[in-house]
């Protein structure tokens, strides 16, 4: 593969084994194989002389061991929650004007993260072109960036700096780039942002590398030359590196993946790689780990676009090498996929070393005042404004959830299980400070109900209502947040004690353990603005309340899946006619449709009030007694007129249909409206969600 040539600069031919002083380039136009990447041989040759470093290395190796004890097999392993980061990218230019040669624009930067976003979450169209040998294996990150909003000292930013370069010399072993001493720029907080350093050139070989978590924090991030970052722009369309995946592969390494030939471990300690660049293969290349087990053992690095199969002395056979993975050397258009085993090791890594970017205040503008305000988010996109217009959905909050376990190593919900005696089931909530100065100590009380589309408040959040004699909701337990500074946060962990016994609610239909979670912060200045009986809309003026109603539906046989969820009428003196409507989740997620068919039984009640009202409805049919197809996203059922307290079990049953290889987590929102289906008539949703992977 020729390594690409541009009116700029000339890339440099030769890397050998990298020391923190690359020595012995020279300028060349010969046809090479390309190393896009020095990261590793600079992460190997830091284990060799730095003990901290080496140290660092095998405790991180011992945390990514923990959480994947936290971690259920197979299909129930799946993750649904998503995270998104705060990026900072500092150019490093010689002088130019924005958009010109070295001083990339603003255009091109957001290509590149739109390209990250792209490929984390396994939105490339060419992820079609994964044989079919790996495409059971390929992967969604649920990982997303964004340019940040906020600044370390709490002003407002565009996620970009701009500094004229004060040196012509980038190494990867100097780390130049990042420090304002050597002619770069100083990090943003590597406990708050992930920086991203562009330069012109970096002396050698490599177009671009990345620290791995194990590094100091001073120097964490990813430097690239500029005419790779991004698809557009100084990018030029017929380079091999057009389309922004230098970037993926760094992240990779920034999430601690090694490239699939991997490093080896040597007796007592150290690591080691193989310098060997081409295709002659030896047995002695195969002793190589990468940490994850789905990746074919692979001997040398593969270059160029591939043609499937390809084989070395590693895997002589078979379906091969897994050469279109996004952490190989071949050309951008060829590498297309994460496979599950990385991305789990990616997850595991963030939740262990990296957690406080899950935190970070880096994607919310300053707010108006300097002074504090806590507040738990409604979604990623909501940035603590009263009333939240940036959510559209107010019972899916990221910052709570169940674990069946104590601790916070792992932060994906889970639905809690029933322990007779009680005990056992643990609910995490964070609290944000979105101000810029420290708060008070505020109590924050969470609250427990049945799922349910149709809750109000404050019944039966305080345990006011039963139905029969199943308690319908409760309060769990109250914490204090202590002080938390501006702009940081803080978990906190409640013990629920006395999760419900599903067989209390056998006998309405509803005998799942599933169940909302409410928390409410209450500070001295009370709630913005007042609190009525409906929640939804507390939900969405308040930012000191939050809501979790999510159900993982169980799976009852193969392809087949099921759960329960109340609806009706929670407040005290008010009538309304109910419409229930099912929706994706957004356009990015899966849809459940996607999955096969969705069936809602309804009890006898419910289904004659449908159709005493003229079995009102769109994108639905009656198939039996009490069972409604649901056709299509959007459909609807209404004209179903409830009296208060009226309320009934429902069963959401899923068939799956369309065997989709590889792991899959597909979404549906049920939500229910009182009157007319518009945003201020919204009275709750639940989501549900099923996790599937076919092989």
């Amino acid at each position: 593969m020729e390594k690409y040539i541009n009116s700029s600069h000339l890339f440099k031919l030769c890397i050998g084994v990298l020391t923190l002083l690359l020595m012995g380039c020279q300028d060349t136009e010969e046809t090479l194989e390309v190393s896009r990447c020095g990261s590793v041989e600079y992460f190997v040759e830091k284990i060799k002389t730095d003990p901290n470093y080496r140290n660092k290395h095998y405790e991180i190796e011992g945390l990514i061991k923990e959480y994947y004890n936290t971690v259920a097999q197979g299909a129930a392993g799946l993750r649904g929650g998503r995270v998104v980061i705060p990026i900072v990218v500092h150019v490093l230019h010689n002088g130019e004007d924005v958009g010109t040669g070295t001083n990339i624009s603003d255009a091109q930067i957001q290509s590149q993260i739109d390209v990250m976003n792209r490929d984390f979450r396994r939105l490339n169209a060419d992820i079609s072109t994964v044989p079919s040998a790996f495409s059971s294996l390929v992967a969604d990150a649920r990982i997303e960036f964004q340019l940040a909003k906020r600044d370390p000292d709490c002003n407002s930013t565009t996620g970009i700096t701009r500094q004229r370069a004060g040196t012509t010399s980038y190494t990867v072993g100097g780390n130049e780039a990042k420090s304002s001493t050597s002619g770069g720029v100083d990090p943003w907080d590597t406990s708050k942002y992930l920086n991203i350093w562009i330069v012109g050139s970096i002396v050698g070989s490599a177009i671009g590398y990345s620290s791995f978590p194990n590094e100091a924090p001073n120097l964490q991030g990813f430097v690239s030359e500029s005419d790779v970052f991004g698809n557009v722009g100084s990018v030029s369309p017929t380079s091999p590196f057009n389309d922004g995946r230098t970037a993926v592969h760094e992240f990779g390494h920034f999430f601690d993946l090694h490239h699939l030939e991997g490093v080896i471990e040597l007796p007592g300690g150290g690591l080691a790689i193989d310098n060997n660049r081409d295709s002659n293969c030896v047995p002695s290349e195969c002793d190589g780990t990468d940490y994850v087990d789905d990746t074919p053992n692979q001997g040398t690095q593969n270059f160029g676009i591939p043609t499937f199969p390809v084989t070395d002395c590693c895997t002589t056979g078979g379906n091969g090498l897994m050469f279109m993975n996004y952490m190989d050397f071949v050309d951008d258009s060829a590498m297309v996929m994460f496979s599950q085993d990385q991305v789990d090791r990616m997850i595991a890594t963030l939740y262990t070393t990296q957690a406080s970017l899950i935190g970070s205040d880096g994607l919310l503008p300053p707010p108006d005042s300097s002074t504090a305000d806590l507040y738990i988010q409604d979604t990623p996109e909501d940035i603590g404004n009263e009333p939240n217009n940036e959510s559209d959905r107010f019972h899916i909050s990221e910052d709570i959830w169940v674990r069946n376990a104590i601790g916070t190593m792992n932060q994906e919900h889970e639905n809690p299980t029933y322990i007779p005696g009680g005990g056992g089931v643990y609910v995490y909530v964070r609290v944000r400070n979105r101000g810029c100065a420290p708060s008070e100590n505020a109590n924050v009380k969470l609250y427990w109900a049945k799922a349910s589309t149709g809750l109000s408040w404050t019944a039966p959040w305080d345990g006011s209502l039963t139905i029969g004699t199943a308690l319908m909701g409760g309060e769990i337990d109250t914490k204090l947040t202590g002080v938390v500074q501006g702009g940081d946060f803080t978990i906190l962990e409640y013990q629920w004690t006395n999760v419900p016994n599903p067989a209390d609610y056998a006998s309405l239909g509803g005998d799942e353990s599933h169940f909302c979670l409410l928390a409410r912060i209450e500070t001295s200045s009370g709630m913005t603005f007042p609190e009525t009986t409906n929640l939804g809309g507390n939900v969405k003026n308040n930012n000191n309340i939050a809501w979790k109603n999510i159900s993982i539906a169980r799976e009852t046989m193969p392809g087949g899946r099921q759960t329960a969820v109340f609806v009706g009428n929670y407040e005290e003196d008010r009538e309304y006619e109910m419409i229930l409507s099912f929706e994706n989740a957004n356009d990015i997620e899966a849809s459940v449709f996607d999955y096969g068919d969705v069936f809602l039984r309804l009890a006898p009640e419910l289904i004659q009030k449908w159709e005493q009202n003229g079995s009102q409805g769109e994108g639905v049919a009656k198939i039996d007694d009490d069972l409604i197809e649901i056709k299509t996203p959007g459909a609807r059922l209404s004209g179903m007129l409830l009296d208060p307290k009226e309320i009934y079990a429902c069963t959401l049953i899923f068939n799956e249909t369309q065997k989709t290889l590889g792991p899959n987590v597909y979404f549906m929102d049920m939500l229910q409206y009182s009157g007319s289906a518009t945003p201020d008539n919204l009275i709750g949703g639940q989501r549900f969600l099923l996790k599937s992977w076919n092989q």
